[in-house]
């Protein structure tokens, strides 16, 4: 009979309400021997109180008085804070067991609880999984309880306002090019804020590798970047005074045409630390190619 009551306890105690305990055949003795072991802390009157000690529980159990499990105490659970991956403009939003989590404003997501991590990253295109900005709502399940209420991140902006997501911009390319029949080439290139690295070759032999020491995104799909050149044709070593550099302008045109435009050490005035000036723009009209093979991104 001690197996069947020591049972019931357990099973009582993960319940989420307080529940009067059966105990089978043997009544109030039964009733009193679930007070012993400690038991009785487990235990409240039926109208809720608890008891001082063992002797108490089981005075108030051999006098017929019906005992009642505890409540499981709530499991505690705690709101997720994160912010966004600005090198992959996307945030991973946690699934917590315990934990309600609902995004509002994320294109491809009805304004139910998640069931698994989800990715959502920038986009003003309405692709399911992307979001100009989002937000996000918590609540605790039955049998848990929110330890940092409303601290939790609960909106994400990667645009602040504008059209240029606020993350590490970047543009990739491995690409050949022609300018207007008279010259072809190959370029392969990617930069960031952080970096990156050009390789040049045209059709008339001339080739250099840059390392990208500057990068500034003009919009969604236009860029401009520069650095030095640590090798390359004579044309752009030998015979040119000071430090070499390379100038780069790229345009991510989709389906209508990509372009690119890399000079050697040429487009730009030198700053005094002999890198080239990249706070303006340039005008593509006055030379570039177009794209015919491989593909070119403004991320």
């Amino acid at each position: 009979m001690k197996k069947v009551i020591t049972a019931l306890l357990v099973a009582a105690a993960t319940a989420a309400i307080a529940v009067p305990l059966a105990f089978a055949g043997g009544g109030n003795s039964d009733a009193a021997n679930a007070c012993k072991q400690g038991g009785w802390q487990n235990l409240l009157r039926q109208d809720g109180t608890g008891f001082k000690n063992q002797g108490d529980c089981v005075s108030y159990a051999v006098q017929g008085g019906t005992l009642v499990a505890k409540a499981a105490p709530a499991t505690a659970v705690s709101e997720p804070m994160f912010n966004y991956n600005v090198n992959t403009c996307s945030v991973r939003v946690p699934y917590t067991p315990g934990l309600d989590t609902v995004l509002y404003g994320v294109n491809g997501y009805g304004e139910t609880p998640i069931t698994r991590d989800v990715t959502v990253t920038a986009g003003l295109d309405g692709l399911a999984g992307t979001a100009g900005q989002f937000w996000i709502g918590y609540k605790a399940q039955p049998g848990y309880v929110v330890t940092n209420p409303g601290a939790g991140t609960s909106h994400i902006d990667f645009y602040n306002g504008d059209y240029v997501s606020d993350c590490t911009h970047g543009a990739t390319g491995d690409v050949t090019w022609d300018y207007k029949g008279l010259i072809t080439g190959q370029v392969r290139f990617d930069a960031n804020a952080t970096g990156g690295s050009l390789d040049y070759l045209n059709s008339n032999g001339q080739w250099l590798h840059g390392v990208v020491t500057s990068y500034r995104q003009i919009d969604d799909h236009t860029a401009v970047f520069a650095g030095t050149i640590d090798a390359g044709s004579p044309d752009y070593t030998d015979y040119h005074a000071g430090t070499d550099y390379f100038f780069a302008k790229v345009v991510d045109n989709g389906s209508t045409g990509d372009q690119i435009a890399v000079l050697a050490n040429a487009g730009y005035k030198e700053l005094p630390n002999g890198a080239p000036d990249i706070s303006g723009d340039y005008d593509m009209s006055q030379g570039a190619g177009i794209v015919t093979a491989g593909n070119l991104a403004v991320h």
